[in-house]
């Protein structure tokens, strides 16, 4: 952690590692502030002169998410991390073990939750309806509802992609200290459709080399043996790790293999707790929905993607609470 003054207003800040050398704005005075490549010797209000090359950035969200303030009037011994512009984050209440699955609840989290499973769920509903009635009328007069159809598709298709992009959001809220799923909608809180669209490939990229190996196992031998299933469970022992890198770099370099592995390494023990918190619950129920057979009642498949979404979102707070928590073990820079 970085801990340094703005020379405007002597507002005590503290930012990751990660982002030394990087500009960003004052949470207090607005002014902009070039992070330095480590902690200033003065600290308690004087100004500094910082003299660390900076590389020009916007703060966009990836930076305010992870951005953090100290606060002395508040907590005068301690870091209260949150967002630019944001208020001062809240200690948990409850006991971590049930705080940590109570994290989708709150109004920006039920709403995502609504549109990650309902909106789908009534398109493909209104769709089978009138299929359905078209059908019964005259067959081929189900042909008009093709261009509805495809119309459809890229709408479940864009709430992927923006499934995506908002477990990344909760990753980087966590991981700077929020306990509950953040907002998105609000006028100061958007998204850029082209850094989905990079998360979105990078998230393929972090597939791809951790389950790559089994899929070209099982196309190539056509069975899933014992190597199968070893060769499976290194993939899911290294994914939640890869996200993690790909997400917190928000950057192609989180792929370095190299990275993934000694940060596993560094954190063992932490990290094999967050791997099955992770992996098992979001793995039992991707299973059965995977093989739900087709004649599934309505609201048993509603049920099924409704705790799936929410376990998603439990799986991104996880994540980020494991930076949190080890962030000076894994000692991530660039």
């Amino acid at each position: 952690m970085i801990k340094f003054s703005c020379e405007s207003c002597g507002q005590k800040i503290a930012m990751p590692q990660i982002h030394a050398g990087k500009k960003g704005k004052c949470p207090k005075c607005k002014q902009t502030v070039t992070i330095p490549e480590q902690t200033t010797p003065d600290i308690k209000g004087e100004n500094n002169d910082i003299k660390s090359p900076g590389v020009e950035l916007d703060i966009s969200l990836k930076e305010q998410n992870l951005a953090r303030s100290v606060c002395e009037e508040e907590a005068p011994e301690s870091t209260i991390q949150n967002r630019f512009d944001s208020k001062p984050i809240e200690k948990r209440k409850l006991p971590w073990l049930i705080d940590v699955f109570l994290y989708p609840i709150s109004v920006p989290g039920l709403t995502m939750l609504g549109i990650f499973v309902f909106t789908p769920f009534v398109l493909g509903l209104i769709l089978g309806v009138l299929a359905r009635a078209l059908g019964a009328l005259n067959p081929r007069m189900a042909l008009l509802l093709l261009p509805l159809g495809l119309l459809f598709a890229v709408i479940r298709f864009i709430i992927t992609w923006y499934i995506i992009w908002y477990f990344g959001v909760c990753v980087q809220e966590s991981a700077a200290g929020q306990n509950r799923a953040p907002e998105t909608l609000t006028k100061d809180g958007g998204f850029d459709v082209v850094e989905m669209f990079f998360q979105s490939i990078r998230f393929l990229c972090g597939i791809i080399i951790c389950f790559g190996a089994v899929l070209a196992y099982y196309f190539t031998y056509k069975q899933a043996g014992r190597s199968f299933w070893l060769i499976f469970a290194g993939g899911i022992f290294f994914f939640p790790m890869t996200l993690l890198s790909i997400i917190m770099f928000d950057s192609i370099i989180g792929l370095n293999p190299i990275l993934i592995i000694t940060s596993i390494f560094r954190s063992f023990f932490q990290y094999c707790c967050v791997v099955v918190m992770f992996c098992i619950p979001v793995g039992i129920i991707a299973g059965v929905l995977i093989y739900l057979p087709k004649d599934t009642g309505f609201l048993t498949q509603l049920i099924l993607r409704t705790v799936y979404a929410y376990q998603l979102l439990i799986a991104g707070h996880l994540l980020g609470d494991f930076f949190k928590r080890n962030e000076e073990r894994l000692y991530w820079e660039v």
